[in-house]
């Protein structure tokens, strides 16, 4: 499955739109000479988006902040404004957390409007205070802590 994320590409389009056409032709004639060179029976995509580019430069965030928790809020709100992903997935955040860290994490998510699913496989005490839903080991019942 491929993904698009329009708005980074858009902008990065509008800023460098002569570079990255320029870059695309580049690549394309470096495809089309391996091609010729080797006598090689394969296929290649001509028509390199942005995001093709910039994962082959394999950008990344830098994780200048002081804990894991802010890298992940910083990495998730990039990817929201940038991409435009509008709910993350997220496993056992309670394995890599404390409470006081998660219950901070939780709020600065909450301050910047990122939706986040966390799916976890243990039950704690500590999760009391959150919406927490059980499903059966059969996968087919849904329990919510709440109605306790």
């Amino acid at each position: 499955m491929t993904r698009s994320y329009p708005q980074l590409e858009q902008t990065a389009n509008d800023l460098f739109f002569e570079e990255l056409t320029d870059l695309r032709q580049k690549l394309v004639k470096f495809a089309d000479k391996i091609s010729y060179e080797y006598d090689l029976d394969y296929s290649y995509k001509d028509d390199i988006s942005t995001m093709d580019i910039l994962k082959l430069l394999s950008f990344g965030i830098r994780k200048d902040a002081d804990s894991e928790a802010e890298n992940l809020v910083l990495y998730m709100k990039l990817l929201k404004k940038y991409m435009g992903i509008k709910l993350f997935i997220t496993n056992n955040l309670w394995l890599y957390f404390t409470y006081d860290e998660f219950k901070a994490l939780d709020s600065t998510l909450l301050s910047n409007d990122i939706k986040v699913l966390n799916i976890e496989n243990i039950y704690s005490d500590e999760m009391k205070d959150r919406n927490v839903y059980i499903i059966d080991r059969d996968l087919c019942e849904i329990v919510d802590n709440r109605s306790n």
